[in-house]
């Protein structure tokens, strides 16, 4: 009978071991199993989710940027609508997309960009001319050549409480003059522009599907971004808007470049002479 408990005892101390290490291996591929796929989003960023210029055809797209062509004392909502009426009335402007800052103060309240067909050659393309716009205003309009491109795949977590989300765009712009910066610039582009932060930061509540990276092809000179890094963003609602704002101005205040957030316009406003505005 005594080898009998003895017996017993053992077994049940053997079971609660086996337990105690059932869980704690358990917890373990639990921790190993997140460090394995933050390691895989670096690794994705780092390798298969950038293509670069050897591996893609050149893919072109034009980047307006309007501004008024001397100050003058206006409420900044009243000049953003004033700048995009002028480029809604021009029927150049009909095609591609039109984006309005969702930030107060930006230098670039409204922008325009177009791709282009991929067959399209960047020699027969014509930029408009400063002036095309009228007296009131300056056009600074450039050819970009596409350098690198993210696309990431769009997973989205579904928030009950958002029943609209709308697509928005972060545009970085970069000036330089130094080749030498260039050339490092392009071969750290990730952590210079900003990408990399970018890419780690916005998860999938923003609904991130593609980050390039664009260089100037036409016009030399140095009233252009050199450098315009594109984000797209599927999934902006009104519970995350705030979030990322935030996000943005933390990021303007590390970097040297030009950073605002876009969304498309949706409507006109009246329309206004800005040769009558002192």
């Amino acid at each position: 009978m005594e080898n009998g408990k003895d017996v017993d005892c053992e077994v049940a101390i053997d079971e609660k071991l086996l337990d105690d290490l059932r869980k704690m291996f358990t917890e373990s591929e639990d921790e190993l199993s997140c460090v394995s796929s933050l390691i895989e989003s670096v690794n994705d960023l780092n390798d298969n989710s950038v293509v670069n210029e050897s591996e893609m055809k050149k893919r072109f797209v034009l980047f307006s940027f309007p501004v008024p062509s001397k100050p003058f004392h206006l409420p900044y909502a009243t000049q953003k609508s004033l700048i995009a009426n002028t480029l809604l009335s021009h029927k150049w402007f009909s095609k591609g997309h039109i984006l309005q800052t969702h930030e107060t103060g930006v230098l670039y309240p409204i922008t325009h960009f177009i791709e282009l067909a991929l067959d399209e050659e960047k020699d027969n393309v014509c930029l408009l001319d400063r002036w095309e716009l009228g007296k009131g205003m300056l056009l600074y309009q450039s050819l970009y050549e596409e350098l690198f491109r993210m696309d990431i795949p769009v997973i989205v977590t579904p928030n009950p409480n958002d029943k609209i989300s709308t697509q928005a765009f972060i545009i970085v712009g970069i000036k330089t003059l130094d080749h030498t910066f260039n050339t490092m610039f392009e071969e750290n582009w990730k952590e210079l522009s900003g990408a990399r932060s970018i890419y780690l930061s916005l998860s999938t509540d923003y609904g991130l599907s593609e980050i390039i990276l664009y260089r100037r092809v036409k016009p030399q000179d140095c009233t252009s971004f050199v450098y315009v890094l594109l984000v797209k963003l599927n999934n902006v609602t009104i519970t995350n808007h705030l979030f990322l704002l935030d996000y943005v101005h933390r990021m303007r205040l590390r970097m040297l470049g030009y950073i605002s957030l876009y969304g498309h316009l949706v409507e006109k406003t009246v329309v206004v002479d800005f040769s009558q505005i002192s």
